[in-house]
């Protein structure tokens, strides 16, 4: 299984199924831990590209195929951009 690519059993769910997951305060949902280690994937990616000189324009650029790659980009997206702001003003991320 290619680590970018979500586990196969949660491909198929929709947006609401995933958003309504996310929002559950059970600490187990399968669904919440996939969507977290892809975050946890992609903005490490970003962050080393970023690192070496490089944009992490192919995260960027490249289209989800599923909601929970979808929602998974769009909060890893946030977070690096969270975490370049706080490098420019000195904070160590």
């Amino acid at each position: 299984m290619n680590q970018l690519r979500p586990d196969p059993n949660f491909a198929a769910l929709p947006r609401p199924v995933v958003e309504a997951a996310l929002r559950a305060p059970d600490g187990d949902n399968p669904i919440a831990c996939e969507v977290a280690r892809l975050i946890d994937l992609y903005s490490s990616l970003a962050l080393k590209l970023i690192d070496s000189g490089k944009t992490a324009w192919v995260l960027q650029h490249s289209s989800p195929e599923t909601a929970v790659e979808q929602i998974a980009r769009e909060i890893s997206a946030e977070q690096v951009r969270c975490m370049i702001a706080a490098r420019r003003r000195g904070v160590c991320v």
